[in-house]
């Protein structure tokens, strides 16, 4: 991933400095930098990452198994209820007006198409979610056995990572839903094969696979007739998709655009959903889908996590106090109340 690479946030870096006119020391034994201007001093503290496709670790020093680079941060790393606990989550949004996917327990009657999912989220683990499934069949089955699970109605779309620091957008990143189109010969299971880039390193979550054909009527050894697509699959970092060429950020491009106002307003909210105490610099990001009337349904939200290379512009001004910082609008009032109940 080109954002965890070291080259690409020096660069970033150093043209963020050049840009403000400040001043910056790294110090190659601990990677920490200290940034100064104007009287005005900051220690960034670097943070390394390890692991493979389903799990990684944060690191704040170097050591033999880092492989990739996070980024460097104005202050430790933070942890706040709404972004590890994605019922919270939920909850909050459906409470201050933003779109989130209905939820369900297993009592629930509805005939909605659902994706099934672990309530609590752990930093930097790929967590395991089957579906899309109806809720009539075995999610409910599935629930009862799993109370640390729940239902979430599948909404079909355009998937978004949306970055923020201290509320403000800075990134945006979208990507189409993976499917395969059919050739009147080869089976679901092959087509799904051929399309995995990352084969042997991320493996196919063959189930997720399965429950979209099944939408189609195919299974997985099913032959996908001439010309049909089948999507096979809803995650955002999918074995499906390559690495990203260059910047994947379309901020600018989506300015003045309906997904821009609604991920602007979310920014503003869901920061005001971190605790007062730990709210000031502090970066997060936020996962959510397009849907064809763009209206954007936020699905949970991430602490802390990795650093995306373009922060630096907008963290630096916020830490010097630099004008030109274009901050988002305030909220309408009322908002921000504590969530209560458990249904969307």
């Amino acid at each position: 991933m080109s954002k965890l690479n070291v080259l690409i946030h020096l660069t970033a870096m150093s043209e963020c400095l050049k840009e403000l006119g400040l001043r910056a020391d790294l110090q190659f034994d601990t990677f920490r930098l200290e940034v100064a201007s104007g009287g005005q001093y900051f220690e960034l503290l670097p943070e390394f990452l390890s692991g493979d496709s389903r799990a990684m670790k944060y690191h704040w020093t170097i050591s033999e198994d880092v492989t990739l680079f996070g980024g460097w941060r104005a202050s430790p790393r933070k942890q706040w209820t709404i972004a590890s606990d994605k019922l919270a989550f939920k909850q909050f949004c459906a409470r201050n007006q933003l779109r989130t996917p209905r939820w369900f327990e297993d009592s629930d009657e509805s005939d909605a198409l659902v994706l099934l999912k672990e309530k609590t989220k752990q930093p930097l683990q790929r967590g395991n979610i089957d579906g899309p499934m109806p809720l009539s069949e075995l999610a409910r089955g599935e629930l009862r056995s799993r109370p640390d699970r729940y239902a979430e109605e599948f909404i079909a779309g355009e998937s978004i990572e949306a970055w923020y620091w201290d509320g403000t957008l800075y990134c945006v990143e979208r990507r189409e839903q993976p499917y395969v189109v059919g050739d009147g010969t080869n089976t679901l299971r092959s087509l799904a094969e051929r399309a995995n880039v990352w084969n042997g390193v991320m493996q196919l979550d063959w189930s997720v696979v399965e429950a979209f054909g099944r939408q189609q009527g195919l299974d997985l050894d099913s032959v996908v007739p001439r010309g049909a697509k089948v999507t096979v699959d809803f995650r955002y970092n999918s074995a499906f998709r390559g690495l990203p060429q260059g910047n994947e950020n379309v901020l600018k491009k989506l300015v003045g655009d309906v997904v821009h106002d609604q991920l602007v307003r979310a920014g503003q909210v869901l920061w005001r959903g971190i605790p007062e105490q730990t709210r000031a610099q502090t970066a997060f990001s936020v996962r959510a889908t397009v849907d064809e009337q763009r209206n954007v349904w936020f699905t949970d939200m991430d602490a802390d996590r990795y650093l995306h290379p373009d922060i630096y512009p907008v963290m630096m001004r916020s830490l010097f106090g630099i004008a030109d910082l274009v901050a988002p609008p305030p909220p309408p009032p009322g908002l921000f109340g504590v969530p209560t109940g458990t249904h969307g």
